[in-house]
């Protein structure tokens, strides 16, 4: 039976001379580094808290005013308008201006685009679509109709209805059911359709809501003329007395 020594182990200088022999002879290839993107900028990326927390106070509050903005926030109204003008830039804002009919009447509304509501959405914020129909200022219309003429133990909305037929606010005080109806533009003969939908669904009384003094007055005699036996049930205001 072949006996098999035990190995002895090599002095330190041998290591040492084999350790820098293998180093010298070594075929090194060097390692691709994966160069990383350049983070983009601030609106193309990530989205600052900031401005992501103007976004939600907009579409809790679609109507509200820049400053009134800035209150429920707690910053100051040139700081939120600082920011909003970097939104506005970068196309997730835009700005619609509102003649409400009296001096100084000029509101600026504050609107998300497709791309900010894009963002709200990769943040997981729910939001409710804007409240209303047609153009943003006759949304507008009705969301200040509602607010001033709807009191705590009435029921109604924007867009309501009795039946099958909505209105663009309805409002139903006791056994009182008032239908409003917003003219902003279009032919006038389309509102006499509409007066006739709105009575026979059972509107105690329909009032038009209308931008000028010449629109009430044009409105009226067509009124009359079509509808004279509906007197009664039919009111025509300005616009501006809900402002």
């Amino acid at each position: 039976m072949d006996d098999f020594a035990k190995p002895q182990p090599l002095p330190q200088e041998e290591v040492d001379n084999r350790l820098e022999f293998i180093l010298k002879n070594m075929q090194w290839e060097p390692i691709p580094i994966r160069e990383e993107p350049e983070p983009k900028s601030t609106l193309e990326g990530i989205l600052p808290d900031k401005m992501l927390s103007i976004l939600k106070t907009i579409v809790f509050d679609y109507f509200a005013t820049q400053q009134d903005h800035a209150r429920q926030m707690r910053i100051s109204e040139s700081t939120f308008s600082k920011y909003a003008q970097r939104l506005k830039e970068a196309e997730l804002l835009r700005e619609e201006v509102i003649n409400k009919g009296t001096r100084g009447g000029l509101v600026k509304i504050l609107i998300p685009m497709e791309k900010g509501y894009e963002y709200l959405d990769a943040a997981n914020i729910a939001y409710k679509p804007m409240p209303g129909n047609g153009s943003i200022a006759h949304r507008f219309w009705q969301h200040l109709i509602l607010k001033k003429m709807k009191q705590k133990s009435d029921i109604g909305g924007i867009e309501f209805s009795l039946d099958s037929k909505r209105v663009d606010v309805g409002i139903i005080n006791h056994n009182k059911k008032i239908a409003y109806e917003v003219v902003m533009e279009g032919s006038l003969q389309k509102e006499i359709s509409n007066l006739r939908k709105d009575l026979l669904e059972g509107w105690s009384v329909v009032i038009f809501c209308v931008q000028s003094e010449e629109v009430r007055q044009a409105l009226a005699a067509l009124i009359d003329r079509e509808l004279n036996d509906s007197d009664d049930r039919v009111e025509i205001r300005l616009l501006k007395e809900f402002s």
